[in-house]
């Protein structure tokens, strides 16, 4: 059988109304008093490049970033394309771009995820599209895939949503062997344009090969991760990358064509682009 990939993104950060419903004054007054919104809060993003490229896309669900606006268009423009949508949940955490894991009873973050689900859900709905996945950001993308009592909560808020939808973990996940025997469908999904530490996790923003750079640098990455089922971390440990899903990410400087790149190497490799078929 041929091999499918579903190359994914994040799309829908950012805003066309006042952030989080508050008016940029009270953003400026916060600033001014040394409270520090995070760069990635208003970074150029790249949603249109990637779109003739990707087989899914994952939208913020407006506790990160992102808001009713923004959704409903990209969501539009997506349906159009036949683009499949997922969920991209955070812990609420909007100043630092849910980078930051936010103290919460397991009951509350049931609750916050089941919040962002319903938007999103709702949005992809009135466009004409089911979700297809919950791939969660920043802090608690780490969480649902490192940490077993988050990843537990994740799984009984899909399961009370839609268990339809499939789960997406990060590559390498301890998470991930438990989460198959959860009964809900599990992906798992491979950055392309990050640097990955010899542990198997991303290594942080700050770090000088956090970012890859270049679209050849990319098309190395997906061609390794196809053809060996291995990728290369930033001091060369060769690590295990069997993945369904593989992201460049919309704020990449250079992800439209990074993208491009993605598409020539994954057709050169006789792969095609899909979204999920769901698996287990």
């Amino acid at each position: 059988m041929k091999r499918t990939i579903d190359f994914t993104t994040e799309m829908g950060e950012g805003f066309a109304l006042p952030p989080f419903g508050l008016p940029i004054e009270f953003w400026r007054t916060m600033e001014a008093n040394g409270e520090r919104i995070h760069e990635r809060q208003f970074m150029r993003r790249f949603d249109e490049a990637l779109m003739p490229h990707v087989s899914s896309a994952s939208l913020a669900c407006g506790v990160h970033s992102g808001d009713p606006a923004i959704l409903s268009s990209v969501a539009a423009r997506l349906a159009e394309r036949g683009i499949r949508i997922g969920a991209h949940p955070s812990y609420p955490d909007p100043f630092h771009f849910g980078q930051k894991r936010v103290a919460m009873t397991h009951p509350e973050l049931e609750a916050v995820i089941l919040f962002q689900l319903g938007a999103v859900g709702a949005i992809a709905r009135a466009a004409g599209t089911p979700l297809q996945h919950v791939w969660c950001h920043g802090a608690l993308g780490f969480d649902v895939s490192y940490e077993q009592d988050v990843c537990d909560v994740m799984i009984g808020a899909i399961r009370k949503y839609d268990p339809a939808l499939t789960l997406v973990l990060m590559l390498g996940a301890s998470t991930l062997a438990k989460a198959k025997k959860s009964g809900l469908r599990i992906a798992t999904l491979g950055f392309l344009d990050r640097g990955y530490g010899p542990e198997g996790r991303i290594v942080p923003r700050h770090h000088p090969e956090a970012l890859l750079k270049s679209a050849s640098a990319v098309e190395a990455r997906v061609t390794e991760i196809v053809r060996e089922g291995t990728l290369r971390a930033v001091d060369g440990t060769v690590l295990p990358a069997e993945v369904d899903m593989v992201l460049v990410h919309c704020d990449t400087p250079g992800a439209g064509e990074m993208a491009s790149a993605v598409v020539r190497s994954l057709a050169k490799l006789d792969v095609d682009i899909r979204p999920l078929a769901g698996a287990k």
